[in-house]
């Protein structure tokens, strides 16, 4: 496990968006998988300004989870949409959405090809990473199912993803898991912020437990860390 930390979120971004951007700089079919969310919405950007309007038409994206239907409530597509896939140069085809629907065929579709080049992904203040939460994980599926239960710590958060619409919470949601992350030939964490400072604490010191379902990408044998110096400020 490399770790970088960075003296500011934009430095913290600048670094993730070089090895982003390095990435695409291969002869030969690509394929990433990246996170939603605050956290890489800088870095989404400086992508955007790099790429200007170029086309890489070796590049395949990867929805790192998704859901049945939410109502109008955005789901991981969406707001990577948003944040990055309509504002580069990129066909449609490129693009492949995880939902609880064709996982075999997502399956296949990365074995194929050689699964992950680059997973970007980011940690929730309780440990979760895409949709692994706690006490929910599984670490032996590559891709697997999973529904809101409302004994579990983090329901009331997939309520508050559907703006507390308890009848828009998905009956099925889907996430990549472990095994489909340790197959990625490079997995990098990014973090930032005060708030994720005891949450990166215990991920640098817990053992792997589906408490804390984060702590099992320290096995990772190509896993970079990358903290602004406020998540970092407990280490």
């Amino acid at each position: 496990m490399k770790v970088i930390i960075k003296d500011s979120f934009e430095e913290m971004s600048k670094t993730a968006t070089e090895i982003f951007l390095g990435t695409l700089q291969q002869d030969k079919r690509v394929n990433i998988s990246t996170t939603a969310g605050a956290t890489p919405e800088l870095m989404y950007k400086m992508i955007i300004d790099q790429l200007d309007d170029s086309k890489y038409d070796n590049v395949h994206y990867y929805t790192f989870d998704g859901s049945s239907e939410m109502g109008d409530n955005k789901r991981t597509i969406d707001h990577l949409n948003d944040a990055l896939f309509d504002h580069i140069n990129i066909d449609e085809s490129n693009i492949h959405e995880l939902r609880p629907d064709n996982i075999d065929e997502i399956q296949e579709i990365l074995t194929n090809s050689g699964d992950l080049d680059l997973m970007v992904i980011g940690m929730g203040e309780d440990g979760h990473f895409c949709g692994n939460m706690p006490y929910a994980t599984d670490f032996l599926k590559p891709i697997y199912t999973f529904s809101a239960d409302k004994s579990m710590p983090w329901y009331d958060t997939i309520l508050w993803m559907v703006n507390n619409e308890e009848e828009n919470i998905p009956k099925k949601m889907v996430t990549m898991g472990a095994p489909t992350l340790m197959k990625a030939k490079h997995l990098v964490l990014i973090v930032n912020g005060e708030k994720k400072a005891e949450a990166v604490k215990k991920f640098m010191n817990s053992e792997v437990t589906i408490e804390f379902p984060a702590s099992v990408l320290k096995l990772h044998p190509n896993f970079t860390v990358i903290l602004d110096k406020d998540a970092a400020n407990l280490l």
